[in-house]
Parts: structure tokens; sequence; C-alpha cells
């Protein structure tokens, strides 16, 4: 099935794809929290540079969009990868991009949004049903003065949501670690 929108279109649908599993939802959620840490859409594709083959798989495919997911996080290289995509030959002689995404990341965290406290009364129940308080985590944060650690550490949380192969996607890991998605 066809999404209306690209700006949060997952790359596998892009190149080709044609199952939709919950991994895809997985891509778009990293662009949404991607979106509200730079203040604004980082994918925002032209609806326009669609596929011409006629191909029913190819009906995701934008080279647009796939454009600025190559710039943002490099282009891929991983030939087992590649070779199970539908629409290997749009792009097969792209550009190779290193990724930008750590650099866009270390520009969108600043040391006053580091030093920013949780409310009081934030609270998260772990897996055997006690209370903990974010607060400790924001003491952590505030008293941090290398805000390069910081960056370091959300550009690992978007690694993690943010690449290829969908199997690759670690979205159940950060749900699972809230403490992960605290910064």
């Amino acid at each position: 099935r066809e999404m209306m929108t690209v700006w949060y279109r997952a790359p596998e649908l892009l190149m080709g794809d044609a199952h939709y599993t919950p991994l895809i939802d997985e891509w778009s959620v990293g662009c949404v929290l991607l979106e509200i840490l730079c203040g604004g859409c980082m994918l925002p594709g032209k609806t326009t540079a669609r596929c011409s083959c006629g191909s029913r798989a190819h009906c995701n495919y934008n080279s647009d969009q796939l454009g600025l997911v190559f710039k943002l996080i490099g282009t891929p290289t991983e030939r087992a990868y590649l070779s199970r995509m539908q629409c290997l030959e749009h792009f097969r002689t792209w550009p190779l991009y290193s990724s930008r995404l750590r650099q866009t990341i270390a520009k969108a965290v600043t040391a006053e949004r580091c030093h920013a406290t949780v409310a009081q009364g934030a609270y998260i129940e772990d897996d055997l049903g006690s209370q903990r308080s974010f607060q400790h985590r924001a003491a952590v944060l505030a008293d941090r003065d290398d805000v390069a650690d910081v960056a370091q550490e959300i550009a690992d949380m978007f690694d993690m949501l943010l690449c290829y192969d969908p199997e690759d996607r670690k979205v159940l890991l950060l749900l699972s670690r809230p403490e992960l998605l605290l910064h």
C-alpha cells in the first residue's frame, strides 16, 4: 500500500520493498523524534519525484526523498541489503554520501537544552512495579558540563532508529529503557 507523505517513508519502501511491517513505522518514529529535536522536518522530500517505470513495487520510490535519506544517514553500501531491494537500478549510480546524522544532532543539542530539568513528580514504573524518579537523571544532566557527551548518547539512540535495515532498528530496546529517551 502507498503512504501519502514521503517525509517519514522508510528507505526500504523508497527502494521498492513491497512488504509493510511495523519496522517501517519504527523508521517513522525516528523521523518524528528527529524533527522534535531539530525543530523541523529533516527529510522534506518532494512528492513529484516518483518512479515512472510502471512497476507496482516502485509505487513508493521517490528519488528526492531517497537522496535526502542518503545525505542524512549515508548511502547504503552493504550488498546483502541492497540485493533485497526492487529499485536497485534506480540508485545504483548515485553518489556515495557519508552520514551527517551525528553532526545534525550535535547542532541541535545545546548546553541550554541539556541543562533543562525534568518536572517534579515525573516517574517511571520498572518491570518489577517499583517507581523510580526521573529527577536523578535530570540532576546528572544538569551537572554535566560536556554537551558533546549528551549529543553522543542522543546520536546513539538515533542510530538505533534511523538505519537502513529494518531488522537493525531498536525501538523496542528504547521503549524498554526510557532513560535513553530522557534527554
